[in-house]
């Protein structure tokens, strides 16, 4: 008896903290409805699974996606996804998952991604309100909830939420792996091969650690990783003895550069070439070693902007000048200049790019979602 009723509390509970998100949200009632009931169903003894999952939609494309970020893997057909599109209900039961996701595991890296159009005839604009609940079956809780579009749904642990209501990061490299040779992007599909660097302490979670000699990630090209009108850098830098110049990140090689960024003693850096031009535009800024630093660059067609820590530091004009799109590779910890490769010597943490120019609350609101506990 005791154990029927504590299962019912708790499943009661699970409910309770849907109940709340839906009012917040506005979604209806109808999503809520039918999660009560499969989560009041009789709980079994199985355990839930700890992991953190991102989600987010692509509208291009009409496709809500879940990232498995970190954490323990799961059975997929353990696995129950609800969605809610602007109060219609519809439901991805273990089953049909299993046809969409061929893999018996998901596990850190992979993706689950569900085409709206397909599987339900609905496109999705950017207008739309959508509500998603993954439920994990054998143990009758919930996994992840939360709006996905109308809102950037958050980790599930809590570790951070990536700022701007509507605005979308191309990549993030959170670099909570803590372990393997692959830097797994969590919002694209822009993973990278670790080339000797280490895991260790991060500003939250891990970090990369880059020994100024021969450590890199390598990140193949991609149409997503070009900029031309609007780009914002975002990261965590923890410098150890910088000598000269040192590569934070960039896509280019050999002075054809889409952007490149580096940071000297004193120092930070943004390289960009136009058609004819190569440019470079720096920003005093203290910057000590051993010790955390949240740095941010936007670019647009009318300035540069640095921030560091979330604070807006200064600014130089840009003149109508865009960036130039290249096929190379994206390099963290290192440019691929052929000559001078000005390898990175301390750790890297929480790298976002956005094919926007950030505003300077949204700069502020990365710095306090990824800054140190």
């Amino acid at each position: 008896m005791y154990s029927k009723e504590k299962g019912l509390i708790e499943n009661c509970e699970a409910v309770s903290e849907i109940i709340g998100e839906i009012l917040l949200t506005g979604i209806a009632v109808i999503a809520f409805s039918v999660i009560a009931v499969f989560l009041l169903s009789p709980q079994g003894s199985v355990e839930k699974p700890a992991l953190d999952i991102d989600g987010w939609v692509d509208s291009n494309t009409d496709t809500i996606w879940f990232r498995h970020i970190g954490g323990e893997r799961v059975q997929a057909d353990n696995i129950r996804v609800f969605v809610d599109i602007n109060t219609d209900r519809y439901e991805i039961n273990p089953q049909q998952l299993t046809t969409l996701y061929t893999k018996p595991l998901w596990e850190l890296g992979d993706t689950i991604g569900l085409d709206t159009s397909a599987l339900w005839g609905r496109d999705i604009i950017n207008t739309d309100q959508i509500y998603v609940v993954m439920v994990h079956v054998p143990s009758n809780t919930i996994l992840k909830s939360g709006m996905v579009l109308g809102n950037i749904m958050g980790q599930s642990s809590g570790n951070h939420t990536l700022p701007g209501v509507q605005t979308y990061p191309v990549s993030v490299w959170n670099c909570n792996e803590g372990t393997g040779s692959i830097l797994h992007d969590i919002r694209g599909n822009n993973d990278g091969t670790i080339y000797g660097a280490t895991w260790g302490i991060g500003v939250k979670n891990n970090s990369l650690v880059f020994n100024g000699n021969n450590n890199y990630v390598a990140v193949p090209h991609d149409p997503s990783l070009n900029f031309t009108d609007e780009l914002s850098i975002l990261f965590w830098m923890n410098c150890r003895n910088v000598i000269g110049t040192n590569a934070i990140v960039g896509k280019g090689s050999n002075e054809d550069d889409n952007f490149d960024v580096f940071v000297t003693q004193r120092e930070l850096l943004l390289e960009w070439n136009d058609s004819n031009t190569n440019y470079v535009q720096t920003s005093d800024m203290s910057l000590s070693n051993n010790l955390w630093f949240m740095i941010g660059i936007t670019f647009d067609n009318d300035e540069i902007r640095f921030y560091k820590n979330g604070q807006f530091i200064e600014s130089a004009p840009t003149n109508g000048v865009k960036l130039k799109p290249n096929t190379n590779n994206l390099w963290i910890g290192r440019q691929n200049s052929g000559t001078y490769n000005f390898y990175y010597r301390g750790r890297l943490d929480e790298l976002a790019l956005y094919k926007k120019a950030l505003s300077d609350e949204e700069i502020m609101d990365y710095y306090n979602a990824t800054m140190q506990s």
